[in-house]
């Protein structure tokens, strides 16, 4: 059984460490004055009573070591120097006790009597001058041993040091009671020699007692000053035991020799005396003891109510800091940690909280235990063993049956059934479970997950009011689990929506920027037409730059739909053999012009023997036109961009390097992400809405493709890489024989000539009903303009062209309607093919609307090559067809099941 560690009077202690360093101060003071009375011939210094004899001068040179020693000790300082200092002189004092003692045992003189001080011989109470009793040196050898002991920290020693300081004590009390009672100490062998002072006694005795106090919490101090009951009679009985009986010796002594009683009558006396006092003194303590054990019994009862109130008061402080722990946070895993770290080590010493997922697995979600380097212990068992709901026991089986559970003792069966196999069985071993307990996460009629709690360590039993104060502790818990889930859901929601909202309004203000942007020259260069003050070369310059402008507007319109159609998923393509090195030839040809205007060398690369792949021409166009335009933007002058494509194992490579700016080494993992540039700031060298990159990885992996970027920092260039896997085999024969792409290289269209053509052009929007009026008027033919589709339908009555342009968003009737009139009009009307001019560009629209009849297909902005080739291609087929008599007529063909007529 472990003892009860002891409790000590504070107040004493205090009082005997003061007592302890003013008893070495006391004897110091005394040794000095007993010196400086030699010296000086004052013998009343080193007598106080002649009779009784003076200290000698190597008596208060060791009283001097002794309390130097002591309150050396006392200093608090423990360098080595202070160390040897306390030492030394406790050694001094060992010595010269033992070489004088063994002059009086042995008879020799070592001379050492007086070294200090001469002594004429004839002294009171001195056989030899200068030389101290036995008494005086064998007492000085127990102290100076003592002082030695008292420095080493062991008990055992210091126990050995109060040994002998006690027996020094009883050594000088003798003598000082002789002096007391006047009785001859020569009669005794110690004090045969030399007379032991009065003085020289009781600074012994003080000398030994604050010996004794400089450890009071040690060996038997510990007795006295212990806060018990035994403390407590020690204390009470010791002093007066040797108080009293000190004076009944010198009573009976005193009534000798006054003749009241003789010898034989005075010891019977004494020995009465001492009885009644004793008893007295027994009676007397008894009755404190009897006290001192009721007021303990009532501080009993009084604690046994503070603890149960003070464990109420704890239960719902816990409950308190539980509540206002778990309403302050608002984010799901740190509530779910708060929930374990709350039980430990109040409720248990292992605590982890169990969720059920959402796909329906229990898992571990928090785990706590005092010491933070045994946690990962339980994520480690979550992990090996994994947590089910169909155990018999655990957090599965609670959330499964919404029950708790409790098993105050854990036995080694219910490890073996829980466990996973023999090293789950011996993990749970290791860790030394005692009791357990488990109870639901519940709220709103919904179990989240479950808390176990397990102790260890401490040994703890739970019981029924644990398993209470766990439910408790869960379903505030839960509330707060639920609570911080639907936060949760929200803020996410909410962010979503803010960075949504913050897209938006980013994406907008760039578009914004890059829609006024070719804006701003357009108006001008037109204002200055307008006034008809440029010459020949300025004008030139400004229908260049508005060009210029147009397109890049057209173009930044063309991305915004392509990326739109690739975040709806509407982004198809038209899949077939290509043959690769034209289509590359053709997109380096587009961007040549940018280079050469920029000082760049641009130089292709490639391998006309590669074999086909399985793509859309015009979409892979897109994809190397934009990393080579790309490569131009961000190369400054005079760079080199080169473009290599070649066959690399099994697969198409399409390499364009460039030695521009690079990029940066955090920006390259999001260089393929919409939006997304390197510089988006207002100071930005470069413009662009960052689709183009965003589009080309979309257009490479729809073709089964990857591309990646790389580069070695800014200022290193940047390389891009495009990889496509081969077609099946195929003859380069059949290849070639695919048709060609609908619309020609514009060399072979600008020559078009619309001579004797009558055209009926219907839009809504007067401006472009005029430009594409005079455009198709200045090509020769003969054109009409309709406002509206009932506008149309009504010159269509009095006048038939060959073919038809209509717009087909317009108010009231939209282009569809009107082709569905001009084919459901009654009787025969000419032949009049049909253009759709819109701004409807997807590959979706245009098959809709040749499903609806029309012909064919121009996107606005409108090109006015192409927008020339195909109304003469239409004219030629409508002539021709008039020109066959009785053969069926493609505009009486019903709506929606009109078909393309080839252009020519």
């Amino acid at each position: 059984m472990t003892p009860r560690p002891r409790e000590f009077n504070p107040t004493l202690i205090a009082r005997l460490e003061a007592f302890s360093r003013a008893t070495g101060s006391f004897v110091i003071v005394v040794g000095c004055l007993v010196l400086l009375g030699w010296v000086l011939g004052r013998g009343a210094l080193a007598s106080v009573f002649p009779a009784a004899g003076a200290m000698k001068a190597n008596t208060a040179f060791c009283f001097i070591l002794a309390g130097a020693s002591l309150r050396l000790m006392q200093a608090g300082s423990d360098t080595p120097r202070t160390r040897l200092a306390t030492q030394g002189c406790a050694w001094a004092v060992s010595v010269v006790g033992l070489l004088t003692l063994s002059e009086h045992l042995l008879g020799w003189n070592l001379h050492l009597d007086q070294l200090l001080v001469r002594e004429t011989p004839g002294v009171v109470a001195t056989t030899v001058p200068g030389r101290m009793a036995p008494a005086e040196a064998g007492t000085f050898l127990l102290l100076g041993v003592a002082l030695l002991l008292l420095g080493d920290p062991s008990p055992r020693w210091r126990r050995s040091s109060q040994g002998l300081t006690l027996t020094a004590a009883l050594i000088s009390w003798e003598a000082l009671l002789g002096h007391a009672y006047g009785v001859a100490l020569y009669a005794i062998p110690a004090y045969r020699f030399t007379r032991v002072g009065a003085h020289t006694a009781l600074a012994f005795t003080l000398l030994s007692l604050g010996i004794l106090a400089r450890h009071p919490r040690s060996g038997v101090m510990a007795i006295f000053t212990c806060d018990s009951a035994g403390g407590y009679m020690a204390r009470r009985v010791l002093p007066a035991a040797v108080g009293v009986l000190s004076l009944l010796g010198w009573l009976r002594l005193e009534g000798e020799r006054l003749a009241y009683y003789d010898t034989a009558a005075g010891v019977a006396l004494m020995v009465v005396a001492t009885l009644i006092i004793f008893a007295a003194l027994i009676a007397w303590n008894a009755r404190a003891l009897e006290r001192v054990e009721d007021e303990r019994a009532r501080l009993m009862q009084a604690q046994s109510a503070r603890s149960q109130a003070e464990a109420a008061e704890r239960r719902a402080a816990f409950l308190a800091q539980a509540s206002a722990t778990l309403s302050a946070s608002l984010d799901y895993d740190s509530t779910l940690k708060s929930v374990a770290d709350l039980a430990v080590p109040h409720l248990a010493d292992w605590c982890a909280v169990c969720v059920l997922d959402a796909e329906g697995e229990v898992r571990l979600a928090a785990a706590a235990h005092p010491d933070p380097s045994k946690v990962p212990l339980a994520w480690d068992e979550s992990r090996r063993y994994l947590l089910r709901l169909s155990a018999p026991h655990g957090p599965g089986h609670v959330i499964r049956t919404g029950e708790p559970e409790l098993v105050s003792e854990i036995s080694d069966s219910l490890l073996r059934a829980v466990a996973g196999g023999a090293d789950h069985l011996a993990l749970l071993r290791g860790l030394g479970f005692v009791s357990y307990m488990a109870v639901p996460l519940s709220a709103r009629g919904r179990t989240l997950g479950a808390i176990t709690f397990a102790s260890a360590e401490s040994g703890r039993r739970f019981g029924r009011a644990d398993l209470a104060l766990a439910e408790e502790l869960a379903h505030g818990a839960a509330l707060a689990v639920d609570k911080a889930r639907h936060y949760e859901a929200e803020g996410r929601a909410r962010a979503a929506a803010e960075a949504a909202s913050r897209a938006k309004d980013a994406f907008l203000a760039t578009v914004s920027h890059e829609l006024r942007t070719p804006l701003s020259p357009i108006l001008a260069w037109a204002r200055m037409l307008r006034q008809g003050t440029l010459g020949e070369e300025k004008t030139r310059r400004a229908l260049e730059v508005i060009e210029r402008c147009a397109r890049s507007q057209a173009q930044l319109v063309e991305d915004l739909l392509d990326v739109s159609r690739i975040i709806t998923g509407k982004l198809r393509l038209e899949v077939r053999p290509v043959i690769l090195a034209p289509v590359v030839q053709a997109a380096v040809e587009v961007v040549r012009p940018a280079a050469e205007a920029k000082g760049l060398e641009l130089q292709a690369v490639l391998d006309s023997e590669v074999g086909a792949v399985t793509g859309d021409p015009e979409r892979l166009k897109q994809v190397v036109w934009n990393l080579a335009s790309n490569a131009v933007k961000f190369t400054p002058k005079g760079g080199r961009v080169e473009v290599r494509f070649a066959r690399v194992e099994g697969h198409v490579e399409i390499t364009v390097r460039d030695t521009g700016q690079g990029i940066r080494p955090d920006f390259l993992p999001h260089i393929f992400q919409r939006f997304e540039q390197a510089d988006s700031t207002s100071t930005r060298a470069h413009g662009g809405l960052g689709l183009g990159l965003a589009i080309v990885r979309h257009i490479v992996e729809l073709h089964g493709g990857t591309v990646h970027a790389e580069s070695s920092g800014e200022g290193q260039g940047a390389i891009f890489t495009v990889r496509l896997p081969l077609a099946a085999a195929q003859t380069a024969g059949e290849v070639e024989r695919r048709p060609p792409s609908p619309s020609a290289p514009a060399s072979q269209r600008e020559e078009a000539a619309l001579d004797g053509l009558r055209v009926l052009v219907v839009d809504d929007e007067p401006d472009n009903n005029d430009v594409v009026g005079t455009l198709l008027s200045s090509r020769g033919a003969e054109v009409r303009l309709a406002g509206s589709a009932r506008q149309a339908v009504e010159m269509l009555r009095e006048w038939k062209p060959d073919v038809l342009v209509t717009d087909i968003a317009m108010p009231d009737q939209d282009g569809y309607d009107l082709l569905a009139s001009i084919r459901n009009q009654e009787g025969e009307p000419a032949e009049i093919l049909a253009v759709a001019l819109t701004a409807y560009a997807s590959r979706e629209d245009r098959i809709r609307l040749l499903s609806a009849g029309f012909q064919a297909h121009v996107a606005k902005p409108v090109d006015s090559t192409e927008l020339t080739a195909v109304v003469a291609s239409l004219g030629r087929t409508a002539q021709r067809l008039r020109a066959q008599a009785g053969r069926p007529s493609i505009a009486h063909a019903p709506a929606g099941g009109g078909r393309p007529v080839r252009v020519a």
